[in-house]
């Protein structure tokens, strides 16, 4: 199995996409919008090629956010099947909030700054453009330096209502979604009925609407079958991974 040590190549490649990907879908939203809303456009015959195809896949940064989340369920959990540690998990929650607190900050107090001294100049950009994203972006009016508090604390981490930067409401789905992973494996990570919990979990979470979670759960099962592959290839009987 891969060292705790060593980074699995292929996970920081399929972030790389997925962060390219991310910043397409905006630089669009910002540019080229007629080739996200294509679908509504009935006669854009070349737009609807490109929103409703895989072509697709180059841009839909939602689908790659599901990714992101989707591996770190993964890493949680394979970390978790590797050293069977409490004190290693409850290090990653610590983690999950502390370590990000410092860069969010900086950035924070970045975004607020130029925006405070009028060097954000988005509505100009909007009217060069000739589009409403940068416009529509956000009321700048509701930045203040106690919502900026509030979101470098609080919100950033525990509600989504983010005012200043507003692409960190995933941070909320990352912290709870890396806590239920957490849960989830230190209950249930070796039982033999694990499969029958996560399961019910992803019944129970359609059922609440809390569908992104999901990812989590998909991480959690794709760690423990690569787990088992990597056993198997160790062990010289890989064709049987698929049995196992």
């Amino acid at each position: 199995m891969t060292d705790n040590n060593e980074k699995i190549k292929w996970i920081s490649g399929l972030k790389g996409v997925c962060a390219v990907t991310v910043v397409m879908l905006h630089l669009l939203a910002c540019f080229f919008p007629e080739v996200l809303i294509a679908n509504t456009r009935l006669t854009s015959g070349t737009y609807n090629f490109i929103s409703l195809t895989p072509i697709n896949i180059l841009f839909n940064g939602s689908f790659s956010v599901y990714i992101f989340w989707t591996i770190s369920g993964f890493l949680i959990a394979n970390s978790w099947y590797q050293k069977h540690s409490t004190e290693d998990m409850a290090r990653k929650v610590l983690n999950k909030y502390f370590r990000l607190f410092l860069p969010i900050t900086v950035c924070s107090i970045g975004a607020f700054i130029l925006i405070k001294a009028g060097f954000y100049y988005n509505v100009d950009a909007g009217g060069i453009i000739g589009g409403g994203y940068f416009i529509n972006e956000r009321d700048f009016s509701l930045v203040t330096l106690k919502t900026m508090l509030a979101d470098v604390l609080w919100n950033n981490f525990f509600t989504s209502k983010v005012t200043l930067l507003p692409p960190l409401w995933t941070m909320k789905i990352e912290f709870w979604g890396s806590c239920l992973t957490i849960f989830l494996l230190l209950l249930f990570g070796e039982r033999k009925y694990r499969y029958v919990i996560w399961g019910i979990a992803i019944a129970v979470m359609i059922r609440i609407s809390a569908n992104t979670y999901i990812c989590f759960l998909s991480g959690i099962m794709l760690a423990d079958y690569y787990r088992k592959k990597e056993k198997c290839v160790r062990g010289g009987y890989w064709f049987f991974a698929w049995e196992l």
